[in-house]
């Protein structure tokens, strides 16, 4: 019994110290475990780890180089260093931000500037003066004393002699009526009264009757004032009666005829003063009411006409001239903020702007969707999205995309998921020589005139042709060089016109990002908007003058659009 008893002391002894022996054996090892991972974790923080993503495809999260598993594009670096600015934000050095011409503002409670509708028009005949002159009887024009198209003439002016033998005849009529009028005083009347019906007048009338000779001719004498417009005849000419010698028109009231656009229609009603000026004078400004709005719409263009009445008693206006007209509209209390037009990355349906972010003396930028209202000049409210104390990139704001978009960050291209070249190219810092990028600019410019006129064999030869010419010019980015060998090759490769104005929005892109660091012109650059483009979402293009030909529809929407910013 005590052997027993001894053993099992024997036993709990060993199994005690078995477990003080694991407890610290295992707490150790965990304690060593914790504090290599620990370590290795401080490791990782300290060197960073690579990731790379795509530029279109963000989503996509790699740990090495390679191409993205969608579309096949090379994936970039992903620059993820904390410096405690928002993830999503795109940081930008001093540097950068000088290149791109980037500054900032604040919003706004009110506009800076007219609040102004814009809209395009041409000076035309005021149909109400227009006058036609016809010929009163059968005849034969002896004499005319209007040359040409574009004369003036006034009221009462002998404008030809015509010789007929109906008024030979009806002359006769006169004075014999003349010497029967104390017998029978109605067919004298009566006889007068045919002569006056043909434009003869009572001088003419009475010289008959004194002279008593039959003269057969007459003189036509314009019931108006005006200039001569449409001549049918020259001396010599045999005419009808009914037949048309000319017309008059009275230029000293002109009709200023604008086109605006469907979604204007709400802005404008009749009693509106629309001020304008002309090419010929740029310099004076004219002011006219609108007396007409039409009510229908043209299907295709989506435009209807406007009219108002100018006074031209100086005849310093010409018809056909092309101007440019200004409605004002009144601004109404509201509290939404304004932000220049600048600002603002029009995508029709959804816009976006960056807001400027500074943490630990870096500087970043976070896009930001906003919801847009109306315009007033320059500038344009912004509903929702941004407040007071947002300070906003107003300038060098596509530059500021296009790096957002490059490293994987939220930007306005990869919310849609398009991609402007099937070459992975950082365009923002791509830099042309000057007589290269000159050489593409005009070469773009004549493709964006072709697209605008609807030329579409012309639109494929100008890309086709210039995409081989790419080869022979000096370029010091080989990457560059391909990618814009292939925005012009698929230009001239698409089916129709269509498919080639989508690839044109990716080249007009391009364009404008290389525009934004060098302008290769002696001239200013306008990059313009069209709102409507890429079915609603909207589009950009550039171009040498402020009138808009919208390369995306153009002769159904020719004037769609508006510039968004100069390019010097």
């Amino acid at each position: 019994m005590k052997k027993t008893n001894k053993n099992i002391l024997i036993y709990a002894g060993v199994l005690i110290l078995g477990v003080l022996l694991g407890k610290w054996f295992f707490t150790s090892s965990t304690s060593e475990k914790s504090d290599n991972q620990q370590v290795h974790e401080h490791q990782m923080q300290e060197e960073g780890e690579e990731v790379w993503t795509c530029s279109m495809h963000p989503q996509v999260r790699e740990d090495q180089p390679g191409s993205c598993p969608i579309c096949g594009m090379d994936l970039v670096k992903l620059d993820e260093t904390d410096s405690g600015l928002d993830p999503k934000a795109i940081k930008m050095s001093e540097r950068a931000m000088q290149l791109a011409k980037v500054a900032t503002a604040f919003p706004s409670t009110t506009p800076q500037g007219d609040a102004a509708l814009s809209l395009d028009g041409k000076l035309m005949f005021n149909q109400e003066l227009k006058h036609k002159l016809t010929a009163e009887f059968h005849g034969r024009i002896e004499v005319l004393n209007v040359d040409y198209e574009g004369q003036k003439i006034n009221k009462g002016q002998v404008i030809a002699k015509v010789y007929s033998p109906e008024l030979e005849s009806l002359q006769r009529e006169l004075l014999i009526a003349e010497k029967q009028k104390s017998e029978n005083m109605r067919l004298y009347e009566a006889s007068i009264r045919k002569l006056k019906n043909w434009n003869i007048n009572q001088k003419e009338i009475d010289n008959i009757i004194s002279t008593g000779e039959v003269q057969g001719t007459t003189n036509i004498r314009s019931p108006f004032s005006g200039i001569i417009s449409n001549l049918s005849v020259r001396e010599g000419s045999h005419v009808e009666r009914g037949d048309l010698l000319f017309e008059v028109n009275d230029i000293s009231e002109l009709w200023a005829e604008f086109e605006a656009y469907e979604k204007d229609a709400g802005k404008l009603q009749i009693g509106d003063v629309v001020s304008f000026n002309s090419l010929s004078y740029p310099s004076k400004i004219w002011e006219s009411k609108i007396v007409f709005i039409s009510p229908v719409l043209d299907n295709q263009r989506r435009s209807f006409q406007v009219r108002a009445e100018v006074d031209n008693s100086d005849l310093l206006l010409k018809p056909s001239s092309t101007i440019q007209g200004k409605i004002q509209q009144e601004t109404t209390e509201s509290t939404a903020l304004w932000l220049p037009k600048s600002a603002v990355l029009w995508t029709g349906k959804r816009s976006v702007v960056y807001q400027q972010l500074q943490q630990n003396g870096e500087v970043g930028f976070l896009m930001k969707e906003v919801e847009i209202g109306k315009n007033s000049g320059d500038f344009v409210e912004i509903l929702s999205g941004v407040s007071m104390e947002d300070e906003i990139a107003v300038n060098g704001v596509f530059s500021i995309d296009a790096s957002a978009q490059i490293s994987a960050k939220p930007s306005m291209m990869n919310r849609r998921n398009q991609t402007d070249s099937k070459v992975d190219v950082n365009w923002e810092e791509v830099q042309l020589e000057t007589n290269t990028f000159k050489k593409v600019m005009q070469k773009y410019l004549s493709l964006k005139e072709a697209m605008a006129e609807d030329k579409e064999e012309e639109v494929f030869e100008i890309a086709s042709d210039f995409q081989q010419q790419l080869g022979s010019l000096n370029f010091e980015n080989s990457k560059a060089k391909k990618g814009l060998q292939q925005l012009f090759k698929d230009v001239s490769t698409s089916k129709n016109m269509e498919l080639s104005r989508m690839h044109f929005q990716y080249l007009s892109n391009v364009m404008i990002a290389l525009s934004q660091q060098e302008n290769p012109l002696d001239e200013t650059l306008y990059v313009q908007f069209c709102p409507m483009a890429n079915n609603d979402e909207g589009a950009f293009w550039l171009s040498t003058e402020t009138q808009i030909k919208n390369p995306y529809f153009g002769s159904k929407m020719l004037r769609c659009g508006s510039v968004t910013r100069e390019i010097e």
